[in-house]
């Protein structure tokens, strides 16, 4: 049974991680005029606040919570196909 909890958890870390992608890419088309293309270059680097139009700095926040949403379902993916094993 933990197993297949485990294996859920990590299939909802994948869905936070694409929905972070998209997020990203949704981003791209807010950014701010006359910021350097260089500050765009690592993710997640480029989730600055002060790097997007007013519209895209709700991405921001939400590209945030997916990635830490991804990294904790992960996590508890990992822990339950540990101990299920």
């Amino acid at each position: 049974m933990l197993r297949i909890l485990g294996w859920a958890s990590i299939g909802l870390a994948c869905f936070f991680a694409v929905r972070m992608h998209l997020l990203d890419r949704r981003m791209q088309g807010f950014r701010a005029p006359g910021v350097a293309p260089s500050a765009f270059a690592f993710v997640p680097i480029r989730w600055r606040q002060d790097l997007y139009s007013p519209e895209g700095r709700v991405l921001v926040t939400s590209a945030w919570r997916a990635f830490g949403a991804m990294v904790l379902w992960f996590i508890a993916g990992a822990l339950f196909t540990i101990l299920g094993s």
